[in-house]
């Protein structure tokens, strides 16, 4: 065993170790205290430094903190290679109506933020794509609300001017529609997109500094900008797969690498779901996705050379050593390493949590998405953005234990680079320290916005093992990993129990015939509830409390209140997934808040937010249990009144029905009809106007 091997061996070794501790409860010195089974924070700051986010999750972010203000979503970030300058440039979204910019630069060494950057005042930015020039005396970064490329200088400081501007519109030319192609919401036929724009996302630049080439999420093309003409202008593009998130070029300059989150391009014959102007190869139960590619493109032609299935949803890359590229499978919680000499995945390597119901593998929902390589020390760092972490993973060929141990970070990393000159690893973490400094006024009252949260940045020196250690302690507390002797005590339920309200195991029996799950949206606990004096509210906030919402406070009488609640969705885009999927999709998650690729609301409308695990009606189904729905994720129904109208009943109309009979005081009761197909929403697509977007 050569010295590496050996430890790496001893560091896999120390990782299994700290998991046995943590399932039999020992402590570990440098841990919290262990999880609270039944919580009672309140999201925010505790006293020891950390903060709960509105998922429940503990952050302790490591390193030195980079504050980016308020209303801004950190998407991607790329460092100088002036390394005098010391400085790097984080691409950010959410930051309309704020002087926060679309790109702000910061001091690698302090963390302190030197310019709110705003390309000819406009702060929009993207979910990706930002870079410099070799010299370190261009930035280019897209800006995917209005479908440009934006171009700036640097001055010897690191700071940014106005340059140029490069318009890439939308063309439906590379999206194949068929007639059994399936429209969006509200009708929206395939090759329409949602926002009228290509949306430009990850971009890479030729070794000599003369092209840059920029995916086109909606267009599904990769896009070659020429930098030498005056001014700089988009010449032409070639067709990849669907929607298109990251690009990577060779070192020789001859290949670029496209990683395509919907999959390969649908047939006639094939399954189809609309997803911002595309329709993508899908489970015809479930409506996810169900592949994923990397386009292989011959740069000198810009033609298509080959393409490689994946995971789902592949997203980040990097290369690695002469001949490897490794992809982030954010559906499939897994690392595709693909040979480039044979453009064949040659091992795929599991990011998997590290909790899960024994006997069923890992729980699902890591969504690796960013990876930053140190070929020397043959390691990848790894961006989990629901565990708020960095896992450090050792590319040596041998063993299934690849995941040497997790860093934390702060909400939602949504990029991280290895700067090697400072040895230290940069992290965007897309929600940052969650929604603190932003607020709003409703019907008189202030507090928070939920809609928007405080990004940051994480700039952490590479650990050693020690410390490494430690640090994956520190994620499974924060994740709550060290209750998983619950789900251990929850199994092995026996069908033929005597059935009693609320089981002790799952798969026991129960007396309760029939769940009703009400969906109030646009409202917090607080608003409605806070004035419940057995609860952990806050009355001052309840605007809408008792004497406005009376049949809801009669319901919390009669049955539980959940007043301890946590989840991860911040408005319609994200809470309706996460109420029917047990997930805020991390699709939705990066577009959020702009959304310039789809909103998928409670008429979801996008196969890219559907998780391959399914929904609470589809999982429902398998267990051939009947659901009845009446809004949710509902689209495209047929209708017959009792008149013969096909036309949808009126508010009043379905009023009416809930009324006691009473001949003279209702209208003939109205019949609603929807097939089975439109009921597990397969044929729920979607396209919100600009106008109205804003409003859900």
């Amino acid at each position: 065993m050569s010295p590496k091997t050996s430890r790496n061996h001893s560091r896999m070794n120390s990782l299994r170790l700290l998991a046995s501790l943590l399932v039999t409860g020992l402590s570990v010195p440098a841990l919290l205290a262990q999880s609270s089974q039944f919580p009672t924070y309140q999201v925010g700051p505790l006293a020891n430094g950390a903060y709960v986010v509105s998922s429940g999750q503990i952050i302790t972010p490591a390193g030195t903190q980079v504050d980016l203000g308020i209303r801004v979503r950190a998407k991607a970030i790329v460092v100088n290679p002036n390394v005098q300058t010391h400085t790097a440039a984080v691409l950010t979204m959410g930051t309309r109506g704020t002087t926060d910019g679309a790109v702000e630069i910061f001091d690698t060494t302090t963390g302190a933020v030197l310019q709110h950057y705003l390309y000819n005042g406009d702060p929009n930015g993207g979910y990706a794509g930002i870079e410099y020039s070799a010299d370190g005396k261009y930035l280019v970064f897209s800006e995917g609300y209005n479908g440009y490329v934006n171009i700036a200088t640097v001055n010897a400081q690191g700071l940014l001017q106005d340059y140029a501007q490069v318009n890439v519109p939308f063309t439906n030319q590379f999206i194949p529609c068929f007639p059994n192609s399936p429209p969006g919401s509200y009708g929206t036929p395939c090759g329409s997109p949602w926002g009228g724009e290509s949306v430009p996302g990850s971009l890479a630049l030729s070794r000599d500094g003369k092209s840059a080439y920029v995916v086109l999420n909606e267009n599904n093309t990769l896009a070659k900008i020429d930098l030498t003409a005056n001014p700089p202008v988009q010449t032409s593009q070639v067709g990849v797969g669907n929607a298109p998130h990251t690009v990577l070029i060779s070192a020789d300059g001859q290949t670029a690498y496209v990683s395509n989150e919907g999959g390969r391009v649908p047939t006639q014959a094939d399954f189809q779901i609309y997803s911002g102007s595309s329709e993508i190869v899908a489970d015809p139960f479930i409506g996810a996705a169900v592949t994923g590619t990397v386009s292989v493109v011959d740069v000198p032609t810009l033609t298509l050379k080959a393409t490689i299935n994946t995971g789902l949803h592949p997203t980040g890359m990097a290369f690695y050593g002469r001949n490897r590229l490794l992809v982030a499978n954010a559906y499939s919680d897994t690392l595709s390493v693909i040979d480039t000499a044979t453009n064949q995945v040659s091992r795929t390597i599991n990011l998997g949590l590290p909790i899960g119901v024994p006997g069923q593998g890992s729980t699902y929902g890591a969504a690796p998405n960013s990876i930053a390589v140190d070929d020397e020390r043959g390691i990848a760092y790894v961006a989990l953005y629901n565990a708020n972490a960095v896992a450090v993973v050792d590319l040596g060929e041998g063993g299934d234990e690849a995941v040497l141990g997790m860093i934390p970070v702060a909400y939602a990393p949504s990029f991280v680079v290895l700067d090697k000159t400072q040895n230290e690893l940069i992290v965007a973490n897309d929600k940052g320290i969650g929604t603190r400094n932003s607020f709003e006024t409703d019907f008189g009252v202030t507090d928070y916005n939920s809609h928007q949260d405080n990004g940051t940045v994480s700039i952490i020196p590479v650990p050693k093992s020690e410390t490494l250690r430690a640090m994956t302690g520190q994620v499974y507390q924060n994740n709550h990993w060290d209750l998983r002797e619950n789900i251990r005590a929850a199994i092995g339920g026996n069908a033929h129990a005597k059935p009693v309200a609320i089981p002790k195991r799952i798969g026991d029996p129960s007396l309760i015939k029939h769940v009703f799950l009400i969906i109030r949206e646009n409202r917090t606990y607080d608003q409605m509830l806070g004035d419940v004096v057995a609860g952990n509210g806050d009355a001052s906030l309840a605007v809408f409390g008792g004497k406005d919402s009376p049949n809801v406070h009669a319901l919390v009488q009669r049955f539980p209140l959940l007043d301890n609640f946590y989840d991860p969705s911040r408005q319609s885009a994200d809470g309706h997934q996460w109420i029917t999927e047990g997930l805020a999709p991390y699709s939705d998650d990066i577009q959020s808040p702009d959304w310039n690729r789809s909103y998928a609301g409670g008429n979801a409308g996008d196969a890219l937010v559907y998780q391959n695990k399914g929904f609470l009606f589809s999982e429902a189904e398998k267990a051939d249990l009947r659901v009845k729905l009446y809004g949710e994720y509902v689209e495209n129904d047929t209708f017959l009144q009792p008149t013969g109208s096909t036309n949808e009943p009126s508010w009043s109309d379905f009023y009416n029905d809930a009324l006691p009979l009473n001949p003279a005081r209702r209208a003939p009761s109205t019949t609603r009809t929807r097939s089975r197909r439109t009921l597990l929403c397969l044929a729920c697509p979607t396209t919100w106007s600009r106008t109205s977007r804003s409003s859900a």
